[in-house]
């Protein structure tokens, strides 16, 4: 989308970008021989499925959340956050000059994760995206962050649905709430 990181010189270079990840990738594939692409032919990732959870998923939620936090957390002078409001604006704009209708959704996670996630981090989140939308008439926002219509049975873990069960439910009511807000 043109946007790019002019900060940060291997952005767009996956392999040192990613680090341990791609390692990880890269033996999993090459060395044991396991598959590391769950798409269908539609392109529908598959690895999220539930039969791939984790026994102790519940358990590794207070670890993700912590994870997750780390870089916000770690941003003293909000330089990252301003930073990414600024890409908010630049998406926002080129949908805007190209006639495109921008949603800006913010997935549910599950109960624990959103009962141990920082609040002051959600509360600047919720106003990046307040100020994004009250700027630009192509913008739109549905939070479904803590969205009680979600169980256990719906997640692949803290912060994923899984994709048999729980996106397509989520697919479902976005479609819904999308179309009563009138947009298609």
């Amino acid at each position: 989308m043109d946007i790019t990181r002019e900060d940060d010189y291997f952005h767009n270079v996956e392999l040192p970008y990613l680090g341990s990840l791609a390692l990880r990738k890269w033996s999993k594939y090459y060395i044991q021989r396991k598959p590391t692409v769950f798409c269908d032919s539609l392109g529908l990732d598959h690895s999220y499925d539930h039969i791939y959870k984790s026994a102790r998923w519940l358990e590794d939620i207070p670890r993700m959340v912590r994870n997750q936090h780390k870089p916000m957390l770690a941003d003293k002078d909000s330089k990252l956050y301003q930073s990414n409001i600024c890409r908010m604006h630049k998406v926002a704009e080129l949908c805007h000059k190209r006639g495109i209708h921008l949603y800006l959704v913010m997935p549910p996670v599950h109960p624990e994760y959103y009962r141990l996630a920082d609040k002051k981090q959600l509360e600047l989140i919720r106003k990046a995206v307040a100020e994004v939308v009250s700027c630009w008439d192509n913008v739109s926002s549905h939070e479904y962050f803590d969205d009680c219509r979600f169980t256990d049975d719906d997640f692949y873990d803290g912060n994923h649905l899984n994709s048999d069960i729980g996106a397509k439910k989520f697919s479902t009511i976005l479609k819904n709430d999308l179309s009563v807000a009138g947009y298609n």
